[in-house]
Order: C-alpha cells, then structure tokens, then sequence
C-alpha cells in the first residue's frame, strides 16, 4: 500500500459523519498527522560516556505524498522534552497531552 489513505482504518476511522473524515471531504480540509518522538544524545557521545536524552516531538502531515512528508523542511516540531533522562510512559503523557489537546480543539 503506498497511500495511507487507502488503508481501511482510514475508511472507517470515526468522524463527525461515518467514513466521510478523510475520505470524502467535501469543501473542508481535513488534515491527518502522524506525531512521533525522537531521542538522541545531546552530548554526541556514543560510547562509555553521558548518556544524557532530549526529544523532540514532531508532527508530519499525512496529506502530502510520501516522499514528502516525512522531509525535516515540511514537518512540525511541536515540542521537546529536556534530558537528561528519556521520560517513562506517564511521564511522556505530560508532554504529549497539551499538543494532543490543541489539534483536537481545531477538529
């Protein structure tokens, strides 16, 4: 499959109407984003030294075609979650709840 949106969970992914969210749009625009994290050692050392995480969170817009989505220039950084530990589960939730909060309120 090389479109997204050809995948049935995207079909029948629950909307204001029943299988019309990104299907069938009609005149409005609807967006479908992918958030990811990526953590990486701030202090570049890969072996026998700090280990210190920082991630950033980023959003890529799945409406663009694949090969350019997922490029830096067109994808958001919506924000980053300061080491020097990789957060656990709960924690992540608090840095991802208030990003997942804003886009929810633009649906």
């Amino acid at each position: 499959m090389k479109n997204i949106f050809h995948a049935e969970f995207m079909k029948t992914f629950k909307g204001p109407i029943l299988g019309q969210l990104f299907i069938d749009r009609g005149d409005k625009i609807r967006l479908a984003f992918i958030i990811h994290t990526d953590f990486f050692n701030s202090n570049h050392v890969t072996k026998r030294g700090n280990h210190d995480s920082v991630s950033i969170i980023s959003l890529a817009n799945l409406n663009l075609p694949e090969d350019l989505c997922y490029q830096p220039e067109h994808m958001f950084p919506a924000g980053i979650i300061p080491g020097p530990r990789e957060p656990g589960l709960k924690e992540i939730s608090y840095f991802m709840q208030p990003i997942i909060d804003e886009l929810y309120n633009h649906i």
